[in-house]
């Protein structure tokens, strides 16, 4: 029997980390010798109840099914009426004394049998007097709620419906619970469910052009795309795929519960994190994120998970660009001040073909950087005071790198509100070829520095 070889590759990302590859609980292969003859006698566990998962199961069609599961003996089964002749993945299988059941998900809904052990001396043991079609269907819309769900009758079809495909926003409101469960555990406050698409247009788009990369086919990074989807505040990206294909010439069919993926992509993001300096977990745990927006596209081979982590700190009445001045109008949190707004550059956008977000670089290093430092805006210096300059217009900085020399700008806030912000920095100096996205950077009462929003200037409207 052939089986599916699947690959889980996590990737999360704050700036500058390396990519990771949870080999460990991402590669699960099943080989094609697992198989006995009926004269050998099958050896299985002796424990009276099992739940076991990740299993495969290969039915003959004839009354025998054969369930593999990690670290466990074939497990040989029968049922009269037989299963259909089907090969499936991503099974759960229960035992209970002698009897065993086995549950998967389908396009369809879900589908739940009961057998007994095979054994090629006796004939198979009936386990329903029902049709061979009648299946458990199980489901939340049953025709009426007096169906008693563990019963099986001739009728058994038609008593129940196929659940349907979750929705988007069920899985992201699933998302969101496993999110501030985690975030909850370490003692921080809940992010909301932002409505902004960002991280849904990522998703969709490494599943529709097949890559994995932060980049996307337009050639941009997460904060370009998110500025692009009307995103003012600050943005970090977790991204994953589940890739399953077939070594060989014939597979069983693949179906993903996007539900398991969604919770084991975030376990593995939040606990299993170290080959990638604990970026994934940073995004999950940071203290000044306040939202979030879930990014979920799959089909049989790939699911594809995308977090959008936001830090909306500033209520904005005002982010516009007019003419070569960014106004910006808001209020910050009470506590903060208005600290600096660095300036970063990236190359202007164009087309990139899987091929070129697969296996070249830059967008293939499983982490993105903020860009090029080109500039700095700056409030101004105190009276009798004054910025260095390596010549005119451009600052000395100081920074872990050495001396930097760089383009900058001063701006005044005149705005009368209390924590307010209203400021109108001529940006002139970065309207040149490429993309140039400014981060805003306020600083609260322990003298963090928080970056609180990322603007694209040219996707700024």
């Amino acid at each position: 029997m052939k089986h599916r070889l699947e690959i889980a590759i996590c990737i999360g990302c704050v700036l500058s980390i390396v990519v990771s590859f949870s080999l460990s609980q991402s590669i699960l292969v099943h080989s094609s010798e697992a198989t006995q003859s009926n004269d050998t006698p099958v050896i299985t566990p002796n424990e009276d109840h099992l739940v076991l998962t990740g299993c495969t199961t290969d039915s003959d069609g004839t009354g025998k099914t054969d369930v593999f599961c990690p670290n466990h003996d074939v497990f040989q089964l029968s049922r009269d009426p037989p299963i259909k002749e089907s090969k499936w993945t991503g099974v759960q299988l229960t035992k209970d004394g002698n009897q065993y059941t086995i549950q998967y998900t389908t396009p369809t809904g879900t589908n739940q049998y009961t057998l007994v052990a095979y054994s090629s001396t006796t004939p198979l043991q009936k386990i329903f007097n029902s049709p061979s079609n009648a299946i458990l269907q199980i489901s939340k819309s049953l025709e009426s709620e007096n169906q008693a769900v563990g019963n099986i009758f001739e009728h058994a079809a038609q008593s129940f419906k196929a659940k349907p495909p979750p929705t988007k926003e069920e899985l992201y409101q699933y998302a969101l619970g496993i999110v501030n469960k985690d975030r909850k555990a370490h003692g921080l406050q809940p992010v909301a469910l932002s409505n902004l698409g960002s991280a849904q247009n990522h998703a969709d788009d490494m599943l529709n052009a097949k890559y994995f990369s932060h980049w996307n086919t337009d050639g941009v990074k997460p904060y370009v795309t998110y500025t692009k989807a009307g995103g003012r505040g600050s943005v970090d990206e977790n991204i994953s795929v589940t890739v399953a294909y077939c070594p060989v010439s014939s597979c069983m069919p693949n179906y993903y519960d996007p539900f398991k993926q969604i919770n084991d992509s975030e376990y593995n993001m939040m606990y299993k994190d170290a080959g990638s300096f604990w970026g994934h977990r940073d995004n999950i745990l940071n203290p000044y994120h306040t939202s979030v927006n879930f990014g979920i596209a799959y089909d049989n081979e790939r699911f594809y998970f995308v977090e959008h982590f936001e830090s909306d700190l500033v209520n904005w009445q005002t982010v516009k660009l007019e003419g070569n001045q960014l106004h910006l109008v808001g209020q910050m949190p009470q506590g903060y001040s208005l600290y600096q707004i660095e300036v970063y550059a990236d190359p202007a956008s164009k087309a990139l073909t899987n091929k070129d977000l697969n296996g070249a670089s830059p967008y293939d290093f499983g982490y993105y950087t903020q860009g090029d430092f080109v500039g700095i805006m700056l409030p101004p210096p105190a009276s009798d005071t004054y910025y260095p300059e390596c010549s005119q217009g451009k600052a000395i900085l100081q920074t872990t790198k050495g001396k930097l020399c760089v383009d900058y700008v001063t701006y005044s806030n005149i705005s009368t509100i209390p924590n307010g912000i209203d400021i109108s920095p001529d940006v002139s100096k970065w309207m040149g070829s490429g993309l140039h996205t400014v981060y805003v950077t306020l600083k609260n009462q322990k003298d963090n520095l928080v970056d609180t929003s990322s603007l694209t200037l040219e996707y700024v409207r």
